[in-house]
């Protein structure tokens, strides 16, 4: 369980803080790497030239990296990521060897693997060591003589040990410190993130509570609303037939029909009971700007590329008549349906807003997304039954909007707002008085 929920975590933390960051970051990467390949060419670089070749070839991964990121694996991501890493200290041996050994400008970019990798959610104990490594190799293969090196400057250094011990143990220290901080700045961010985690999981426990008991209640109502009216027929045709004279002779068979009839009417109702069970109907006072907001923490469990926006304008008020557990049903499923209209589409933008506002003594709550409009033809029949746009939809959904919306003496509408793009839908609730 603890796996699974770091497993969770580590996805919300890559989908919801780093995003796409780290793609574009590799894009980036590759991208200075070429210029910096031409710069070295083509400009007076006081510098080895080799240093454009290793810039040139140290692109390449990173752009593989950027065209094949969406299809990495999950499990995946952090190995690939930290090889990036790995990568990028091997090559910056040379680039340090390349541009002055210890006395090199460009030691900054160490600095930068691990402020970045940590960002990336990449904290595995192997990477300071391996900078270190690296740095260490450079400096001490020219202190050492092994391998020469072309800078006067860095050659003076070398030539006094303990100069040379004070400038690399300081930029170790460095490293060290860079790589900590930024690493408990993610961890701090990430047990955050397991916090919600773990109240999300319960919220959307109790919606999808909600949701099915709501399925339920409407499925079963329907299904005993359907078999009441002729249950009662018949039982009314025995009534009448019992008191017939030509039929005296059968009327245990017609009692015995009658009471079969009577107790299936107490299972149907034994049923709603059964469906009712736990919820509070006499509660009918909903905060609806509170409910909107817990809603939507959990919602955004469902998509991370879906931007939210809520507004509330001219609210005094913000309690309204309607059952508190049926209102989350009706603005999950409302919000629900949004994200599957955007998730479906090929928007680079995908936006739901949510505006609460107050207008004499109603409450209304719009949820606009920017997603495919409904055709004219079926805008009508949103909130029928069994109506669907999806390939895999129950029409349940708009239609238990409806239906609890009836029972709460409130009103719901659907419109589109534009001719290809954007749905607004409104819902009308009765102010409770100041």
């Amino acid at each position: 369980m603890k796996e699974e929920n770091k497993s969770i975590t580590e996805r919300i933390y890559r989908n919801l803080i780093v995003g796409d960051s780290i793609k574009k970051q590799a894009l980036i990467t590759g991208e200075f790497n070429i210029l910096a390949s031409l710069t070295i060419l083509l400009v007076d670089f006081p510098f080895s030239k080799n240093m454009a070749f290793i810039a040139l070839a140290a692109s390449l991964p990173y752009f593989v990296f950027y065209i094949f990121y969406e299809k990495i694996p999950e499990k995946y991501f952090i190995f690939l990521t930290s090889l990036m890493s790995f990568f990028a200290f091997f090559i910056l041996f040379f680039v340090i060897h390349l541009s002055g050994g210890i006395t090199s400008p460009f030691i900054f970019l160490y600095f930068c693997v691990y402020v970045f990798e940590n960002m990336g959610g990449i904290t595995g104990k192997y990477s300071l060591y391996f900078g270190v490594s690296s740095y260490l190799s450079a400096v001490m293969l020219e202190f050492f003589g092994i391998i020469p090196s072309a800078n006067q400057a860095a050659k003076a250094i070398y030539s006094s040990p303990s100069t040379t011990f004070i400038i690399s143990l300081s930029t170790i220290s460095f490293m060290a410190t860079v790589s900590y901080s930024t690493r408990l700045i993610y961890e701090n961010v990430k047990n955050k993130l397991s916090e919600e985690v773990k109240e999300r999981e319960g919220l959307l426990l109790k919606y999808s509570h909600l949701e099915k008991q709501a399925n339920l209640g409407l499925i079963s109502h329907k299904v005993i609303h359907d078999m009441r009216t002729p249950l009662t027929l018949i039982k009314n045709y025995i009534i009448m037939a019992r008191k017939s004279d030509d039929i005296r002779n059968d009327e245990k068979k017609f009692l015995a029909i009658q009471n079969s009839i009577d107790k299936l009417s107490e299972s149907m109702e034994a049923i709603i009971s059964y469906v009712r069970k736990g919820q509070d109907y006499n509660t009918r006072i909903t905060d609806i700007c509170d409910a909107v907001e817990k809603t939507i923490t959990v919602i955004k469990f469902y998509s991370s590329k879906v931007k939210y926006e809520i507004s509330y304008e001219n609210i005094q008020n913000r309690k309204a008549y309607f059952n508190p557990n049926e209102f989350y049903t009706v603005i999950f499923n409302l919000l629900k349906n949004a994200i599957d209209a955007l998730e479906g589409s090929d928007l680079k933008e995908k936006n739901v807003k949510i505006k609460c506002y107050q207008k004499e003594n109603f409450l209304f709550a719009e949820i606009f997304n920017n997603g495919p409009v409904f055709p004219k033809n079926m805008l009508g029949l949103a909130f029928k039954e069994s109506f669907t746009t999806k390939k895999d939809g129950s029409g349940l959904g708009l239609m238990i909007v409806r239906d609890l919306c009836d029972q709460n003496d409130a009103e719901v509408k659907i419109e589109n707002k534009g001719e290809k793009y954007g749905v607004l839908v409104t819902l009308k609730l009765k102010k409770i008085g100041d």
